[in-house]
């Protein structure tokens, strides 16, 4: 009889489990859905889900916060839906700074960097009005590029020709991130969301040979080249 009632507990125990499972799941599909629902009234635009990170919770969590990931159908424009642990069901969103992006895509050229795996120009903006990318309403454009090979001196001649580019721009400040590296596919993620992923490093997404970054206007090309690390 008591490993009847034993296996009768054990048995109840993991349906019970199972039923959390399912639960924890169903909450997170939820959640999703209703971040979706709220980018989608906002604009009146079709979004599909990349990717859903919940919030880290434990002690004083109230600043994390979960995030949706969405791209704009039919296009490579990635938004990131927000929302705190301290504000539940208040969402909000870097539309507008990926709106900027989308439309400055094709103010830098990657296409002359030897061994160019990912590269993606970023656009932040003070508001909506138009036209985006005015002089007025741009506050900082930034590049973020990947390399799969190692630092070598044709490279980096290719890379400062890319800087003078991007300070050529009557815009706000400017800021130039280049990792070279493996050229694994993780990489892809940093790059094509670095809204979202820009307090990383490179390394944190695989084998990383030197990074370069740049905030700074009228370089020399001695003084470009020895911000590498």
């Amino acid at each position: 009889m008591k490993i009847m009632i034993l296996l009768a507990s054990l048995f109840y125990i993991f349906l019970c489990g199972g039923c959390g499972v399912t639960t924890k799941q169903e909450n997170i599909e939820k959640k999703e859905q209703e971040m979706l629902a709220y980018i989608q009234a906002k604009f009146n635009e079709e979004f599909e889900i990349v990717e859903f990170i919940p919030a880290v919770r434990g002690f004083n969590d109230g600043m994390n916060e979960t995030i949706l990931v969405v791209r704009k159908s039919n296009t490579n424009m990635m938004i990131n839906v927000r929302e705190q642990v301290s504000k539940p069901n208040q969402y909000y969103d870097d539309y507008i700074h990926a709106l900027a992006s989308f439309e400055g895509s094709n103010l830098i050229d990657y296409s002359n960097i030897n061994n160019v795996k990912y590269a993606k120009t970023y656009v932040t903006v003070l508001s909506k009005s138009e036209p985006l990318l005015s002089n007025e309403n741009v506050i900082q454009i930034r590049t973020i590029i990947c390399i799969a090979s190692e630092l070598n001196d044709e490279i980096l001649e290719q890379l400062y020709e890319i800087y003078l580019k991007l300070q050529s721009f009557e815009y706000g400040s400017i800021f130039l991130s280049i990792g070279f590296t493996d050229g694994n596919s993780e990489f892809e993620k940093y790059v094509s969301n670095f809204m979202f992923y820009g307090n990383k490093q490179w390394n944190d997404f695989g084998n990383v040979y030197k990074t370069l970054q740049v905030n700074e206007k009228n370089l020399s090309k001695i003084d470009f080249f020895e911000k590498v690390k």
